[in-house]
């Protein structure tokens, strides 16, 4: 299609100039201009619409393509993007605010992004924060806003930070007032960490124990691993977002 291999030149064009070896930015641009002239391929002639387009926004788009040379995921939706500026049924959903959002994302918060959008495209999921708790009620918060579902990152802290992310980015919607059954919640603690924690604590009861600490001084001293349940959501911006960044032809 015309339209498609037009922006591709306009893409190799863009992405050229940037300060990495010339073969590498070469190859990195000729890939990007097929991906595009791909995306376009999939949709017929009547799909498409070339009134009213944004300009300024679309060489925004092509332009920070540049910036994401090394994440493969972020390129994608950039040029899924660039694309949907001229499919009918989409370009009027485009924001603004996309290109910011995506320049925001790491290529993690991207991953996290779109497995939420697969597995849970307009419902909540389960999400958890690991607390210990002492008998007195109070409690120290250990891990939080607890992410198991991308089997690639392991790093509960990694995901901590990812999940917050996009929280920030008003992409996803954290909550405690609601939750569900606790059977959702039983993932959660089977993971290692909470494993762990448990036995350690188990272990230091055990030890004050032997030392024939008075049972009352160790109960006010070693806390529980408990979870504070929560749900998680795409908010209605976030599954726009995800349907124009994500959803392919």
């Amino acid at each position: 299609m015309s339209i498609g291999r037009t922006l591709g030149d306009l893409v190799e064009t863009v992405t050229m100039p940037i300060s990495v070896p010339i073969h590498f930015t070469s190859e990195f641009s000729k890939s990007l201009k097929k991906k595009i002239e791909d995306k376009f391929s999939k949709y017929k002639e009547e799909e498409l619409e070339f009134k009213d387009i944004n300009f300024q926004q679309l060489l925004k788009y092509v332009n920070d393509l540049k910036y994401s040379l090394d994440s493969e995921e972020i390129q994608n939706i950039f040029a899924n993007l660039i694309v949907k500026s001229f499919v009918k049924e989409e370009k009027y959903g485009l924001h603004p605010a996309f290109s910011a959002i995506v320049s925001e994302l790491s290529p993690l918060d991207a991953r996290n992004l779109s497995i939420i959008y697969e597995k849970y495209p307009s419902e909540s999921f389960a999400m958890v924060d690991y607390k210990a708790v002492a008998p007195n009620g109070s409690y120290t918060t250990l891990k939080q806003n607890i992410f198991l579902e991308n089997k690639d990152e392991n790093d509960l802290d990694v995901q901590t930070l990812s999940i917050e992310n996009l929280e920030r980015l008003k992409l996803l919607f954290i909550t405690d007032s609601f939750k569900w059954k606790d059977s959702k919640y039983n993932k959660f603690r089977e993971s290692s960490f909470f494993i762990k924690s448990q036995l350690d604590y188990n272990k230091r009861k055990e030890i004050w124990r032997t030392a024939k600490v008075p049972n009352d001084q160790v109960e006010s001293w070693v806390s529980d691993i408990q979870l504070n349940k929560k749900t998680c959501e795409l908010t209605t911006f976030g599954r726009l977002f995800c349907s124009l960044c994500f959803k392919e032809k």
